[in-house]
């Protein structure tokens, strides 16, 4: 996961933050367009994701809904060897994972993130 992450990190920080096909945009992308104005009215918090997704479809009187099922499509030879390192991941406290050089780097490339949706998190 490290390496990946360096690998990630190193991609956003020469520039090309569209490269593992705009997987790792940061937020604010979403959020604010080009000239930094405000494009969303509604902004959902992935902690809560699922009742406030459910809520603004109310808002607006659409039956669509969410549920708090979790679906994962992978190929069976895979599955098990990618739940067996997910959970492992998942267990893992996250100053082991993410050590101070790319807990920095990441705060760096996901600044305005930090500062546009707040900052409650460990890293």
């Amino acid at each position: 996961f490290r390496n990946w992450m360096n690998r990630s990190l190193t991609t956003i920080e020469s520039g090309n933050i569209k490269g593992f096909d705009c997987h790792l945009l940061p937020q604010s992308s979403y959020i604010k367009g080009p000239a930094q104005e405000t494009g969303c009215q509604h902004m959902l918090q992935a902690s809560n994701l699922t009742a406030e997704f459910n809520q603004l479809m109310e808002k607006f009187d659409l039956k669509l809904r969410m549920t708090e099922e979790v679906s994962m499509i992978s190929n069976a030879a895979n599955q098990q060897n990618d739940s067996a390192q997910c959970q492992e991941l998942h267990d893992a406290p996250v100053m082991t994972v993410f050590d101070e050089q790319l807990r920095s780097r990441v705060r760096k490339a996901y600044k305005a993130d930090f500062e546009l949706l707040g900052d409650n998190t460990v890293l």
